[in-house]
């Protein structure tokens, strides 16, 4: 009896043991989970998420606020369907950390959605999506545009069966059939996880960390498939992206589809779900519970504990630097991992002002900026100089372009101030209060951590990728005006400052004090904020440099009555706390043929390279033996292929007028003699042609002002001093004119125009036969007013005269009846007459822009060119009066006058432009072509023939 009794106490111990165990068990869970605390992450959705959604699930469990929609408050913000991606949600993600669910395939249909998640993101979208249906039979259950398109594809019927998988860019469908075309399933791998997965899934690449992969065991035919496709057959799941500004999850499928159907939410039923027997195959249940939660759990996790602890949601990633910039003497130096040695800086400048654009209209595209880079790198330079903050898209192309680059493109970056200070005064508080916001603006958009907003004429925008591992350093100032630097030091007299990296010495000037502290606030910026040291450095001109020239002179002899030698700025003046700076040096632009003291000052002659006397060479010289202080770059320098000349060069070097193997080799002989002179660098100016730029010689002349962005006036040598030309598109030709001679012979005349020539085509005509042509006469006036403008001689060297009342360059627009015979040449002066201190006078030079060049009509260099067939003329619209043929506006003003500022002379628009082919002993024949107009320019890129020479000269230095 005691036996039973001890059985049935045992066996009553047992069931209550038990019994408690599982009240117990199923108790304390719910109890602990009502009772834990709610969580401090705040989650922003957009409200689409259905009830029984993974995500909503998710945010119940974790006790998240249910009722936080605000990004503005919130930690973490989903993206989760294409609704959910909009600007104001991005602009958002400042500081915060994103999840963006399987977005690429569903925003696919709009370009700048796509630009928006690819500067976001960094992925590369193959275009390409899919999924695993479980009947390839089923009709209903695959959408039906896949087997439409996948019909008129192939002109096959869809006559697949089984488990399959449907890849598709929306152009072209692939369908891979189990057992067929692959084996087994889709796995998603990570670490030693595998799980077999059912959803839909991106074709993604990038050089982003990547978290788990997508895989297919694929057969032959289905590698043929892929092979075909250009798509790999294992790529990324997901992404761990982080930057100075965010942290975003990229989630490369549909993993947070899965709909929740577990009653319980306490937290074992998470362990539970992770070793759960068997799954819904293709519900992805696995794949939540084993994968996609435990991700998320994690950073949602991750996140509440800074939030605890105070600790900031989003801590900086300094890019891992392979290379350090720093300066001694006047010496660059380079130190990577190993080595430390001086550094030549190879540059070309960058104006980004694509055609139709003005300087302050960037290219947004990233691939335009791949496109460029890569160029660059082709010419075997090592440096690109910018000279303002570009937009967001210029740093992600740098920052994709160098990643794992051996040869990477280091960066120097100018932080533009503001022209016309207040009062001409450098030092006016509020200029300074601007300039210092524009530092930190650049400083932080080189770290990728800043978000700028909207403004005028300046980038702005979401600056998310760190650059800084490529910066030389920062260019502080512009190319200064004299009238200003002495207006400023007249203003601030005695003013001098003392920072803890620049400080001024005794002899300082205000304007020079200016640069040091400017200088100053760069540096304590990148020191105090990213323990960073880049180099600093001034820009200047010679305009400012320290020497005096005695052929900068006048007949007063009053200095301050020259512009070009009146004003100082003297980088030899400011002082730098060696221990806080890494390095300092001077910028220069320095050109061959300005100002006149380049050309005047007889010393520079006797400066002698391999190929003689060069001026140029002995300038460098004089300027390098005064820098003593500090290394010294030529910022800029360059020869222009411009048809005309705006200042002559002694040497050849002219401003303008020389052909593109020319621009070749005076970019070598120049840098032949900055290298040989001791200076430690040399960047070319430009990379590309600007439209949007001006000269003396013809700004006053492209009227109205605004729009000449929309042509390229190829007289103007600022718009063409490119090694990548943007060429006018080929015009198309019309025929104006059709009739015989009296041999019967057919004589055409057609004539066109594009954007940057009008252009005449004589066929069946003879130069050389006196009884055909000899000139055209050409009147752009309205019909109103019949008065042929210009001459056109075709007869020994051509020349397109000018009527003498249409001397626009002698201040004359308005024409009137004159005999050819009275037509003039039109002489425009390009060097004023120059007095030295001793009383040598250079006398003025002109040149003659009647005469025109013959030969084929390759760039810029000829007008005419004659073959056996045809007399082809191309006239640039500037020599013709047309100062706007975008809009069809010619010079027509009654007053006369030299203009000296933009948009002074009147002009009006015409319809059309009458020729008049005059023929010895024949009737003449007059026709007329119907101007065109237009608001967006057509044009073709084009890397000029000094590419090659120049890649091959600097694949050496």
């Amino acid at each position: 009896m005691r036996r039973y009794k001890f059985f049935y106490y045992v066996t009553y111990l047992i069931v209550w043991i038990v019994t408690g165990a599982i009240l117990f068990f199923i108790g304390y869970p719910i109890w602990n989970f009502y009772h834990k605390e709610s969580s401090p992450v705040r989650i922003a959705d957009s409200g689409n998420l259905q009830e029984k959604s993974a995500f909503q699930w998710i945010k119940r469990f974790q006790k998240i606020d249910p009722d936080i929609e605000n990004p503005d408050q919130s930690e973490i913000i989903i993206f989760n369907d294409r609704d959910d991606f909009n600007s104001a949600r991005i602009q958002n993600l400042f500081g915060k950390i994103g999840i963006i669910n399987a977005l690429y395939y569903q925003i696919s249909d709009s370009d700048d959605n796509l630009e928006r998640i690819n500067y976001l993101t960094n992925i590369n979208y193959s275009g390409y999506y899919g999924s695993v249906f479980q009947k390839l039979n089923d009709r209903k259950s695959i959408p039906e545009k896949l087997i439409a398109l996948y019909e008129e594809n192939t002109g096959l019927p869809w006559n697949f069966y089984g488990e399959g998988i449907i890849i598709t860019n929306n152009q072209q469908v692939l369908v891979l059939q189990k057992g067929t075309d692959y084996q087994g399933s889709i796995l998603l791998k990570m670490n030693d996880l595998k799980i077999n997965f059912y959803g839909i899934f991106e074709i993604t690449s990038s050089n982003e960390t990547s978290r788990g992969t997508f895989s297919i065991d694929l057969l032959p035919n289905g590698k043929k498939m892929f092979s075909e496709a250009g798509i790999p057959s294992e790529f990324p799941a997901s992404y761990e992206i982080r930057r100075n500004a965010y942290e975003i999850y990229y989630f490369a499928g549909n993993f947070s589809s899965f709909q929740i159907k577990v009653p319980f939410q306490y937290d074992l039923i998470t362990k539970l779900m992770q070793h759960k027997i068997f799954y819904s195959k293709y519900q992805n249940e696995e794949v939540f519970w084993r994968w996609y939660y435990p991700f998320i759990d994690q950073i949602i996790s991750s996140t509440g504990a800074k939030i605890k602890s105070d600790e900031k949601l989003i801590p900086r990633y300094p890019m891992e630097k392979n290379h350090v910039f720093s300066a001694a003497g006047q010496e660059i130096y380079i130190t990577s991992k190993t080595t430390k040695s001086k550094f030549f800086i190879k540059g070309v400048n960058i104006g980004p002002a694509l055609p139709g654009k003005f300087f302050t209209e960037f290219p947004e595209d990233k691939n335009v900026y791949l496109k460029w880079f890569q160029q660059i790198s082709d010419l075997n330079l090592n440096t690109i100089r910018v000279y303002t903050l570009l937009p967001p898209a210029f740093y992600q192309a740098l920052y994709q372009f160098n990643w794992n680059n051996p040869m990477p493109l280091f960066l120097l970056q100018e932080i533009w101030p503001e022209e016309h200070p207040v009062n001409s005064d450098y030092l006016n508080q509020e200029y300074n209060r601007t300039y210092h916001q524009e530092i930190e603006y650049t400083v932080g958009a080189i770290h990728g951590n800043i978000q700028i907003p909207e403004r005028q004429f300046r980038s702005y925008g979401f600056y998310t990728y760190d650059v800084s591992p490529y910066l030389i350093g920062y260019l502080v100032g512009r190319e200064m005006e004299p009238n200003e630097v002495i207006e400023t030091d007249r203003l601030n007299a005695g003013y001098q400052f003392q920072g803890n990296y620049f400080y001024t010495r005794a002899e300082t000037t205000p304007t020079e004090a200016w640069l040091a502290a400017s200088c100053d606030y760069a540096a304590m910026l990148e020191d105090t904020l990213y323990q960073n040291h880049p180099l600093l450095a001034i820009v200047s001109w010679p305009t400012l440099d320290p020497m005096s020239h005695d052929t900068e002179w006048n007949e007063a002899g009053d200095k301050m009555l020259q512009n070009n030698d009146k004003a100082v700025v003297d980088i030899n003046h400011i002082g730098v706390h060696e221990e806080n700076v890494a390095g300092f040096f001077g910028a220069y632009h320095i050109y061959p043929n300005y100002p006149d003291f380049m050309n005047n000052e007889p010393a520079y002659a006797n400066y002698m390279d391999a190929q003689g006397s060069f001026r140029y060479g002995g300038y460098l010289q004089e300027f390098m033996q005064q820098h003593t202080s500090y290394p010294a770059v030529v910022a800029e320098y360059g020869i222009s292929t411009s048809s005309a000349t705006a200042h002559f060069n002694p040497d050849g070097y002219h401003h303008g007028g020389l052909t593109e193997k020319e621009q070749a080799e005076g970019i070598i002989r120049m840098t032949e003699a900055i290298v040989n002179e001791g200076y430690s660098g040399a960047i070319i100016f430009e990379w590309m042609d600007e439209w949007a730029k001006k000269t003396w010689t013809t700004e006053f002349y492209m009227i109205p002002y605004e729009r000449h962005v929309l042509w390229h006036n190829v007289l103007d040598p600022e718009q063409n001093y490119g090694l990548l030309s943007f060429d006018a598109a080929e015009s198309v030709m019309e025929t104006i004119y059709s009739g015989r001679t009296d041999q019967n012979a057919e004589q055409i005349v057609r004539m066109g125009q594009n954007e940057a020539y009008l252009e005449i085509e004589l066929e069946g005509f003879s130069k050389n036969d006196s009884d055909e042509i000899a000139s055209i006469a050409i009147n752009t006036f309205p019909k109103e007013r019949p008065v042929w403008q210009y001459l056109l001689k075709l007869s020994g060297n051509p020349e397109l005269l000018v009527n003498p009342g249409y001397q626009w360059l002698n201040g004359n627009y308005l024409a009137s009846p004159h005999p050819f015979s009275e037509y003039k040449q039109m002489i425009q002066l390009t060097n004023s007459q120059n007095i030295s201190k001793q009383g040598k006078i250079t006398s003025e030079k002109t040149q003659n822009l009647s005469s025109l060049k013959t030969g084929p009509f390759i760039n810029n260099e000829n007008q005419i060119f004659i073959d056996e067939k045809r007399i082809r003329i191309r006239i640039p619209y500037g020599l013709l009066g047309i100062s706007d043929p975008s809009s069809r506006q010619i010079l027509l003003d009654g007053k006369r006058f030299i203009p000296t500022s933009s948009d002074q002379i009147a002009t009006q628009e015409v319809d059309a432009i009458t020729v008049r082919i005059i023929r010895p002993n024949k009737p003449d024949i007059i026709t007329e072509y119907p101007l065109k107009n237009w608001e967006i320019p057509k044009y073709t890129e084009r890397l000029k023939e000094s590419f090659q020479p120049l890649s091959e000269y600097f694949g050496n230095l």
